[in-house]
């Protein structure tokens, strides 16, 4: 839709709830699409029909539906939204499902841009750079998996108790770690860990466990990731952790210091870089 200069996009039935920059009143929604002219950060328009029919109350906002998507909400018939015409109306655009079109509105570019923290997942994150690496434990239980397990892309349900896919440390005093060799320099920023199945108390066995990115060999330049908490190992069978900053490494640790009767078991590791 196009009404004089401001080229726009209808979307029927829904509104963005968000603080409106002016609210003014019209008898045409034309009369209010062109009065975003007035403004030069609007980026969008709420048009609500009032009661009688005759009078639309026109919403004037500085911001739109892709970067306040869980406010853009179902309305009564007759309210519209209408969006700046872009790329990023258009669902191709970005064909990563699991990523969000942000537009540039000044020069008509846009980014797609992965969901905040907390909504990551394998479709929207890098590949990961773990898979099918070559994996070393300080030492194995003889009823674990083979250490390969771990880096195998497998992460099903019968990865339970005593599983032939559960790799399993030795248990004992002594320090433990698991190390993946990413098999050259990677940037690293996220830790997707799978657990055994079973459940809990089992899963708290992974707490206290540091999340180490080293340089070129074990002993090299070693960088804490991130420690896995007690709390992370209470959300079930998946940890995911992300480290405090972007880090370079051969290679992926987790390591426990001696302290008491101890171990690591898990199923899978994936490891990913920064997405943008």
């Amino acid at each position: 839709v196009e009404y004089g200069y401001v080229r726009m996009v209808k979307h029927d039935n829904h509104i963005l709830n968000v603080t409106a920059i002016n609210i003014s009143y019209h008898k045409t929604s034309q009369e209010c699409i062109r009065t975003c002219l007035n403004f030069t950060n609007c980026w969008s328009i709420n048009l609500k029909k009032q009661q009688n029919n005759e009078i639309y109350e026109c919403h004037i906002l500085d911001t739109d539906r892709f970067r306040n998507a869980s406010n853009f909400v179902s309305s009564s018939t007759g309210n519209s939204h209408f969006s700046l015409d872009h790329d990023c109306e258009w669902e191709e655009t970005c064909i990563n499902p699991n990523k969000i079109c942000i537009p540039n509105y000044s020069d008509g570019s846009y980014k797609c841009v992965c969901e905040p923290i907390g909504k990551y997942d394998i479709h929207c994150i890098n590949r990961n750079i773990a898979f099918q690496r070559p994996v070393s434990l300080s030492g194995l239980e003889p009823n674990s998996g083979k250490p390969a397990f771990v880096t195998d892309g497998y992460k099903g349900e019968i990865c339970g108790d005593l599983s032939t896919k559960l790799v399993h440390s030795k248990m004992g005093t002594m320090e433990i770690w698991l190390r993946i060799d990413l098999g050259g320099m990677k940037q690293i920023k996220f830790i997707d860990i799978f657990d055994r199945t079973i459940g809990a108390p089992h899963h708290q066995r992974l707490a206290f466990t540091d999340i180490i990115v080293y340089g070129q060999n074990p002993v090299d330049n070693r960088q804490l990731c991130s420690t896995i908490t007690l709390q992370d190992t209470e959300n079930g069978d998946k940890v995911f952790k992300v480290c405090n900053e972007v880090l370079t490494g051969s290679g992926v640790e987790l390591y426990k210091a001696p302290n008491g009767w101890q171990m690591i078991h898990l199923c899978e590791i994936a490891v990913y870089g920064p997405t943008n």
